[in-house]
Parts: C-alpha cells; sequence; structure tokens
C-alpha cells in the first residue's frame, strides 16, 4: 500500500478511517468500504476502518482511481466511471500481488 499512500500524498488526497455506519452518512449511503469526497477545497478518501490487506488495497486503490481520473470533477458518478475506478483497482492490485510473488516476467 505504500506506493498508493505516496500517490495521495502527491495528490495531496488525505486518508481518513472511520466506522462503516459513518461512511454511510458520510457518503450519503454510496459506499463500498469506502468513498472519495471533496469538501472545502480538500479531497478525502474515506475507507471503513475493518478493511484489511487487499480489501482494504483495492477499496483505496478504486478511491484513488476517482481523483486521478477528475470523477470529482463531474455533477455525479457515472456506471462508465465507476468501470473505470474498478478497472483500476483490480490491474493495480493484481500487479502488486504478482510483484509480490517471486515471479519474475
Amino acid at each position: 500500500m505504500g506506493k498508493l499512500s505516496e500517490i495521495c500524498k502527491q495528490e495531496n488526497v488525505q486518508i481518513k478511517r472511520a466506522a462503516a455506519e459513518d461512511l454511510y452518512e458520510i457518503c450519503e449511503g454510496k459506499v463500498n468500504g469506502g468513498c472519495a469526497v471533496r469538501r472545502n477545497g480538500q479531497n478525502f478518501i474515506l475507507l471503513d476502518k475493518n478493511l484489511k490487506g487487499y480489501e482494504k488495497m483495492l477499496v483505496l486503490a478504486h478511491e484513488m482511481a476517482h481523483h486521478i481520473f477528475g470523477h470529482l470533477d463531474k455533477d455525479e458518478i457515472t456506471e462508465q466511471m465507476e468501470d473505470e475506478a474498478r478497472l483500476f483497482s483490480v490491474v493495480y492490485t493484481a500487479l502488486y500481488m504478482f510483484a509480490g510473488s517471486g515471479v519474475n516476467a
């Protein structure tokens, strides 16, 4: 997760952990482990504090994709934007897992 944290710092995105019930309220019901929000000009990724391991990485990468791809600059998140974030998170996590497996490509 180190690289994702570096990207968050570079992109000026703060990562916050919260209880699932708090996320549901903050993210206006649109939450599956986390959400990306912009409040008062500051970018945040809010993560369920119970997420662990690769699940946490998948959610963080998904929400980071919304920031990287400029989705928060739009009026609403479309299904295409969700697909882009899902694809980014799956590929990022798979590459991370593959690199850590000791397999040389």
